[in-house]
């Protein structure tokens, strides 16, 4: 398999658009011995990367300046072409995308993420529709993740919170599931932590990140980030489909507000062969080989390179 790792930026949480830079990506082809520079001479965001098998794959993004892009690639990554769908808010950034790995080139049904709303396209990205419904409070995505097993397809979605901290009754957002591909959804934020309490402030709990266990789609993390509190930060698991969440990270000894940004989940990541292995993290790495029942911080033996 290829690999591929997005050096970019992150944006602060209190605003919806990336800072703009040049986009660079390291590919790896040795499972992580080596790696290399990969450039799609795109000026701008790149926001997520899926790759659907050795050679093709889709990347998005998009800032302020250029708007969305899609971009893909069929010769596994040395080369990327621009893809000028129809259907997508001009302004609309991506944050993610998504592939049904039950369908194929050129009718691949795509689902991604925009701060603009929930698109969907069967053409390959030839042409987008918002599946932004009633059931769904807003369209302005964190992230989307797919879970296909024997052609059933399971959607997992995170919006970004919006709403007046001080008012937990103006809370609007949170992790919505569906089993239709999207033309409905159900809201599983359930017993999710929704903000913190630090009288007179109040911050909302953000949902970056989701990964679901390769061969059960009803065994899900969910990465929690709050812009200024460390207590209910890291991952939160269910494993009936969002019904009951748990903190996962509960037993990795709190650090206190001074390094409270190391425990907002800014990456993670399951492991597709071996389901138990999770890491995730910020300024520190944490790793669990036994589905979240215990964590290790990791650390790096040796670095190198420029």
């Amino acid at each position: 398999w290829v690999f591929f790792l997005l050096m970019i930026r992150r944006p602060p949480r209190s605003t919806l658009l990336p800072y703009t830079t040049l986009f660079r990506s390291v590919r790896t082809t040795d499972a992580g011995e080596t790696w290399g520079w990969v450039s799609t001479f795109y000026s701008g965001i790149l926001n997520d990367v899926f790759f659907t098998d050795v050679n093709t794959g889709y990347a998005v993004g998009g800032n302020c300046v250029s708007t969305w892009v899609v971009l893909k690639t069929s010769d596994g990554g040395n080369t990327w072409q621009p893809i000028t769908g129809t259907g997508i808010d001009s302004q609309a950034i991506f944050s993610s995308i998504v592939v049904d790995p039950s369908t194929s080139y050129p009718n691949q049904t795509l689902f991604a993420t925009t701060d603009k709303s929930v698109y969907k396209s069967t053409n390959s990205g030839s042409t987008w529709s918002s599946i932004q419904n009633p059931n769904l409070p807003h369209g302005d995505g964190w992230v989307i993740s797919l879970h296909e097993l024997g052609g059933t397809v399971t959607l997992y979605l995170s919006l970004r919170i919006h709403g007046n901290p001080a008012i937990i009754g103006s809370y609007s957002g949170g992790i919505f599931k569906s089993t239709d591909r999207g033309n409905s959804w159900v809201d599983v934020t359930n017993n999710l932590p929704k903000r913190t309490d630090w009288d007179p402030e109040f911050y909302w709990y953000d949902w970056m990140n989701i990964a679901v266990h390769p061969s059960n789609a009803n065994i899900v993390y969910v990465g929690a980030w709050n812009e200024n509190g460390h207590e209910n930060n890291g991952v939160y698991k269910t494993i009936d489909g969002g019904l009951n969440w748990a903190w996962s990270s509960q037993t990795i000894p709190d650090p206190g507000w001074l390094t409270n940004f190391a425990e907002g989940a800014d990456f993670l990541s399951l492991s597709p062969v071996q389901p138990d292995t999770v890491i995730w993290g910020s300024n520190e790495v944490y790793k669990t080989t036994d589905a979240g029942s215990n964590w290790t911080q990791s650390y790096c033996t040796s670095a190198g390179g420029g």
